[in-house]
Formats: structure tokens, sequence, C-alpha cells
């Protein structure tokens, strides 16, 4: 048991509370793991912002409606899921197969296998990926993700996962693109495109990536400095 009061005093901290590792152990499983999706969507609610939900399964971002909810009613607020966001891996090819090497197989795979994956597993956040939590985690590869939480696949599958996706949450507002560096095939990342009305009923794909931007971005950053648009051009806010 680790006595907290013993580490934090009216002027100062004990280092140990950044290095201690059951410290952080503690953080993981009293506070991370119970509520800190919650928590952002609770009070983000409650102060009238638009929620917005990450790339893991469909189940687990299914719950996430509910402390929209309980935060916006603190505030006497009524949510709407049409102003609901929700981020996804989209990778839209020809054909299925053709989707899968591409994307599990391309620098969205890398991504998940150096990146992403090891840090979800750093914080046992592993299980949020699986479609059965009897998974082993050792089977959460890229090809996994690509099959169940990513919308891979020809225009129809996409399209159809979609819809399935947008059922299962009970319904959301805006689909938001999680992009990758293609740059040794941007032809391949620029066949994704939006999928108008795929998201149901009252719902749309808001699909912002490579190739939808119109703004030379090249043109405002020098060697030594950057242009001020950067940070008052509206286009490059949205």
């Amino acid at each position: 048991m680790i006595d907290y009061k013993t580490l934090v005093g009216d002027d100062r901290i004990h280092a140990s509370l950044y290095t201690d590792p059951r410290i952080f152990a503690e953080e993981m499983d009293r506070i991370f793991h119970a509520g800190w999706v919650f928590v952002g969507h609770d009070c983000s609610a409650e102060r009238g912002f638009w929620p917005m939900s990450l790339n893991l399964n469909p189940a687990y971002v299914a719950s996430h409606w509910e402390s929209v909810e309980i935060g916006a009613a603190r505030s006497g607020r009524t949510p709407k899921r049409s102003d609901w966001r929700l981020v996804r891996e989209i990778f839209v090819a020809d054909t299925d197969a053709e989707a899968l090497r591409l994307s599990a197989g391309g620098m969205m795979g890398r991504m998940m296998t150096e990146y992403f994956l090891p840090l979800l597993a750093s914080f046992q956040f592993t299980e949020f990926l699986k479609h059965r939590p009897d998974v082993p985690d050792s089977d959460v590869t890229p090809e996994y993700c690509a099959r169940h939480n990513w919308l891979v696949g020809s225009p129809a599958t996409v399209a159809e996962r979609l819809q399935a996706i947008y059922d299962e949450v009970g319904g959301f507002g805006t689909l938001l693109l999680f992009c990758f560096d293609y740059t040794e095939n941007p032809k391949a990342w620029h066949r994704v495109a939006p999928l108008d009305g795929a998201a149901g009923q009252g719902g749309h794909a808001e699909v912002q990536g490579p190739g939808a931007q119109v703004i030379d971005y090249k043109t405002l950053v020098g060697d030594d400095r950057i242009h001020a648009s950067l940070y008052t051009d509206p286009r490059i806010f949205a």
C-alpha cells in the first residue's frame, strides 16, 4: 500500500510519483482503465463540445455515448448523435485482397507493428481491439485489425462495414480518416474517397485526407520560418 500523503506536501511532491512503477500500475488500473474515455466524453459533453471517439473496436466505442448523455444532462444539454465523430483507419482498393495487402502490408501495418500495438499493450489496452475477449493478444496483428476494426476493402466492402459500425454504435454523424504517410505509393492512398450516405440515415462520411487537400503547405513553411497564415487561415484550422 502506497501512502500518498507522505509523498505530497504543501509546496513539493516526491519524485517517486513520476518514477515508481507501483504508482504507474495503480494509475493505469484506477484512473486510466476505469474512466479516461468516460471522463473525457463526460466533461466535454457537459460543456457542449463535440464528442470524438478513437479507433477501437465498435462494441467498446458504443459505450461512449452513455457518458456523453450523462455529461450533457448535467448542464441541461441534449446531445445529438449527428455531432459525434468517429476516427477509423480506412483503405479502399479495387478488391478486398488488394486493400488488405496495401493496408496491413503497407504503412498502416508498419505503424501498428512498430508503434500503436506496442503502445496499447504497454497499458493493457489490447483487449479493446478484439472482436471477442477470448482472442489471444498475440493474434491481434495488423491483419487482424484490418479484418475486424479497420474499414478495408473494395468500395462495396467498405460501405458495408461502415454501415455495420454505424448500426453497432447506434449512429454517429461524421467519419474522420486516420491518416498515414503513403509517400512511396500516393496513388493507392488517394483512392480513399468520401462514401456519402454510407453511414446510414442522417449520417455521412466526412473523409479528410491528402487527396482532398488544396493548401500548398510547402509555400508556407521555410527552413527558418513559417507563414503566419498557419495560425490564422480557417481552412487550415478546419
